[in-house]
């Protein structure tokens, strides 16, 4: 996740630095071990997973009735 506007540049630097990072088992063991499911999907595949998780949850929630209390 990056702010919104964040340039394309510094978008790609970030994912070849996480990917590099998460090639480190320890690094991996140590994400794994905190609760994180580490994954190296291209900034556009993690866009579109956020897409569509965010339009399921939305149904869940009108489907439920869901209501902020």
């Amino acid at each position: 996740m990056a702010p919104a506007g964040t340039s394309t540049d510094i978008i790609n630097r970030l994912h070849r630095e996480i990917v590099a990072a998460l090639s480190v088992q320890e690094i991996r063991d140590r994400a794994l071990a905190a609760g994180a499911e580490p994954f190296t999907n291209s900034p556009q595949e993690f866009a579109a997973l956020i897409r569509e998780e965010t339009r399921k949850w939305a149904q869940v929630i009108r489907t439920a009735e869901i209501k902020l209390q």
